[in-house]
Order: structure tokens, then C-alpha cells, then sequence
């Protein structure tokens, strides 16, 4: 059963483990969780199933692909080289299964001071832009870092007074 909070459902690894337990799970026990929760879960009725998974092509990657279909992902970056080389990476394995990339979305591109307005990059790099040029894929938005949504996730609060960010998103 999914735990349930301002209408959306989730399910976690996180959930079946101990809090403070290190999960150091080889391929078939990772397959076995993910099986778990994607198909034993009680969703009830979804408009989306999101998975976010870990960066990377490993085994939560190659069997989520190898048993399930998936209509459309979205690749995640930050601006830095290393996430782009990743990202990159994880691009070239979806795009061998055939699966769709709607596009992608630079996290923690740029942080607004308060006071001023003014936007400062913390991050050296452009990662979302180069890999959307490398694979020909659509920079859906660039998001800010914005310390109240850490404040906000962390108390279980309503996150929809951040909804606005969903607006910054350019669809294809």
C-alpha cells in the first residue's frame, strides 16, 4: 500500500528498508524490489506513474526497461560536466531500447537572491543545453535552487505554492 499525501501515491526502496540501513542490494535483488514496487503496488487509478530512479545505467535502469513499458522520460542534469557525462550515458541506453525522450530538465541551474531578484549560477557547466544539442533533444526548462522546497519536503508540507515552476516548462 502507497503511502498517500495531498492526493499523490508513493512507493519507495526507502520504505522497505530500515531508515539508517545502507541498501546494498546486486542485480537480482534490485530487480526483485522494483518488480515489487511497480507491479504489487496498489496505485489505484494513476493519471502518471513517475519513477524517479537513481543517475546512472545500471541494474534499476536495465530492468525497469527489460520488463516494463515505458511511454516517455524525462532525462534530469545538473549543470555540472559530471552529470552531463551521466546523463549522457543513461541517454544512449534509453535511446537503444527505443524509448521516447520527451526532453530535458537542468536542476539546480541557478539560484535568485530574495532581495534582488538577480539570478547567480553556483555551478560551473551548461549540462542540460550540451546534452540536448549532443542528442538533439528538447531543453525542457532550467530550475532554480530554492532552499524552501528542501524546507517544504523535508515537513511533509504542501508543495503546490511551487507549482509556478511547472509553468517554465517548454513542451515539444
Amino acid at each position: 500500500v502507497p503511502l498517500e499525501n495531498y492526493g499523490i501515491v508513493v512507493n519507495s526502496i526507502g520504505f522497505l528498508t530500515e531508515p539508517s540501513a545502507s541498501i546494498s542490494w546486486r542485480g537480482p535483488m534490485v530487480s526483485k524490489a522494483i518488480y515489487q514496487l511497480l507491479s504489487l503496488t496498489n496505485w489505484g487509478k494513476l493519471d502518471y506513474l513517475i519513477i524517479d530512479s537513481p543517475p546512472g545505467t545500471g541494474d534499476i535502469h536495465l530492468s525497469i526497461l527489460q520488463n516494463y513499458i515505458i511511454d516517455q522520460v524525462i532525462m534530469v542534469t545538473t549543470p555540472q560536466k559530471i552529470s552531463e557525462i551521466d546523463v549522457s550515458r543513461a541517454v544512449s541506453l534509453y535511446k537503444k531500447f527505443n524509448v521516447p525522450i520527451l526532453g530535458v530538465i537542468e536542476n539546480m541551474s541557478y539560484y535568485v537572491i530574495p532581495k534582488t531578484g538577480e539570478s547567480i549560477s553556483i555551478f560551473i557547466g551548461d549540462g542540460g543545453n550540451k546534452i540536448a544539442s549532443d542528442h538533439n533533444l528538447d531543453l525542457l526548462t532550467k530550475l532554480p535552487i530554492d532552499p524552501r522546497i528542501s524546507i517544504a519536503c523535508d515537513a511533509g508540507a504542501d508543495l503546490s505554492q511551487f507549482s509556478y515552476l511547472l509553468d517554465t516548462i517548454k513542451l515539444p
